[in-house]
């Protein structure tokens, strides 16, 4: 539309060219400003079109249709949202304000075609902290990021989807406060010990973990609701005596893609926990006396992610004794791949023979300890490169120990009474 442009307007009230209007007055010969068809056409489809574009039916009863219109266009409609399930319109296009505390919450779109060329937009926060689970469902055939639908977990978490009139709904932003964000750098669990059991909590949160397809390196985001716990009993020593002192306990979180569990091993085992391979568990309960991986439930070739350590002294007759808690991150996490950790002395007499080249294939330094014939000269070679010799003066018993780095080879020209390798 325009401003009035009859003869009697009010010439530049609002500015060069910006016409208005004004009252007339008689005795003054002043005339009013003179109505057209044309200005309220204008003024009348102006209104009419937003009511319109909005997707409502425009009556001449109700004073409100512009405001109503506006509100579902740029999503100015606030909605409260408690248990059970609730079914969302074009005016509730907004802030859905969300508090789950007495129960799940299941709220459905609207189709994305239910205003006509308008792509509504609704924000999803939750207020409550408790464990419910708030589920997004979409109407009938449409889709949102691809998905059916999708659960607001953690509290303070929030994710605003928009439509695109024709089939889709798109996620435009997304945050989650509530939750603690698990990965090398930032650990989200703790431990406490009572009666010599320690109980390991992970707090709710997002964990990225490997994919247990090992040939491929796609993460696989798996959540957790709510807190999960491990309980290590006092009888579970993984293979500690009492003389062996501290221990060190590695906590990891593993998932097949669903859920997260918790997991435990004493690191003294020799077991991998780099996280370039899927572990095993064994059911933890009392009868946990090796130095194997323990979950509440046994499980296999799971992808797992360390969360945190615990430093822990083991007596028999009473449990354990905790001294340190300490997340993952920095020099605790990467030391994982270093010499020792994850590895056993493995005695390899039967399979080893000197004059043969051999391969470190394991993926990390290995250690090799050789002890050589009497009066039998020894030369090692790692990589071409020869970095230890024994003269043929030697006596029986005596040793060459060298370091094997990553893919490297190495060989002992020479005879040998026993070898072994840290690995």
């Amino acid at each position: 539309m325009d401003r009035i442009s009859t003869a009697t307007r009010a010439t530049d009230l609002f500015g060069a060219g910006k016409h208005g209007f004004k009252n007339g007055d008689l005795g003054l010969a002043i005339a009013p400003t003179d109505l057209n068809a044309a200005w309220f056409n204008g003024a009348q489809e102006e209104l009419v079109r937003i009511i319109e574009a909005g997707g409502v039916v425009p009556d001449a009863v109700t004073l409100t249709q512009v405001q109503q219109a506006l509100k579902r266009i740029f999503a100015g409609n606030l909605t409260p949202v408690a248990n059970g399930t609730t079914n969302l319109t074009a005016d509730n296009a907004g802030l859905v304000l969300i508090d789950a505390a007495a129960g799940n919450v299941t709220i459905n779109l609207p189709a994305v075609t239910a205003v006509s060329g308008v792509g509504l937009q609704y924000m999803f926060y939750r207020k409550d902290s408790t464990g419910n689970i708030v589920t997004v469902n979409r109407a009938g055939t449409n889709s949102i990021d691809g998905a059916t639908s999708f659960t607001i977990t953690g509290q303070y978490s929030s994710r605003t989807i928009e439509g695109d009139a024709s089939g889709a709904w798109s996620t435009i932003a997304q945050t989650n406060p509530g939750a603690t964000e698990v990965s090398r750098l930032q650990g989200g669990c703790t431990a406490t010990a009572a009666g010599g059991a320690i109980t390991v909590t992970l707090q709710p949160g997002t964990i990225d973990f490997r994919s247990t397809t090992l040939n491929n390196g796609a993460t696989v985001r798996v959540s957790n609701a709510s807190a999960i716990t491990l309980v290590i009993p006092n009888t579970a020593n993984f293979g500690a005596a009492t003389a062996d002192g501290t221990q060190r306990l590695a906590v990891m979180g593993m998932s097949s893609g669903t859920a997260i569990e918790l997991a435990v091993a004493n690191l003294r085992g020799g077991v991998n926990l780099d996280e370039t391979e899927l572990i095993t568990t064994v059911a933890i309960g009392s009868a946990t006396t090796t130095a194997s991986l323990g979950s509440t439930t046994a499980r296999t070739s799971l992808a797992q992610r360390v969360l945190c350590y615990i430093d822990a002294l083991f007596t028999t007759g009473t449990g354990w004794t905790i001294s340190k808690v300490q997340p993952a991150g920095g020099n605790a996490a990467s030391s994982l791949g270093s010499i020792g950790y994850g590895q056993t002395w493995q005695v390899l007499t039967g399979s080893r023979a000197g004059s043969t080249t051999y391969y470190n294939t394991t993926g990390r330094p290995i250690m090799v300890a050789i002890q050589i014939a009497a009066s039998a000269a020894g030369t090692v070679v790692v990589n071409g490169t020869t970095v230890a010799v024994m003269p043929t003066s030697a006596n029986s018993g005596d040793s060459l120990t060298f370091i094997v780095p990553v893919g490297a080879s190495y060989s002992l020209t020479g005879t040998f009474n026993t070898w072994a390798e840290l690995r």
